[in-house]
């Protein structure tokens, strides 16, 4: 369950972001990613993923992470206020938890 909760805290920051940013048609796409990142994640309620789906939903929600940051303003970062260690996850992707 813990790689679903980070999943779920990672992409509610990336949200939280991107309800801040002025409406533009890539907003809104960035939006749908991390809410069908969700979906995908709910899915695993009934399937357990394997480690490679695991790893590569984190992936994508990294690489979420780094177009959202792209249009913050400077000196702002998606890292504050939560507790996801992104620099060990991209290191060490398989040592996530099972969820």
């Amino acid at each position: 369950m813990q790689g679903i909760a980070l999943v779920i805290a990672a992409v509610n920051v990336i949200l939280r972001h991107l309800g801040a940013l002025p409406e533009s048609a890539e907003v809104h796409e960035l939006r749908e990613r991390a809410l069908g990142y969700i979906n995908e994640v709910v899915m695993w309620s009934t399937t357990r993923p394997s480690a490679e789906q695991r790893d590569a939903l984190m992936m994508k929600v990294l690489d979420l992470q780094v177009c959202v940051n792209r249009h913050l303003p400077l000196g702002e970062s998606l890292d504050t206020n939560t507790s996801i260690d992104v620099p060990s996850m991209i290191r060490h992707p398989s040592s996530l938890p099972p969820p």
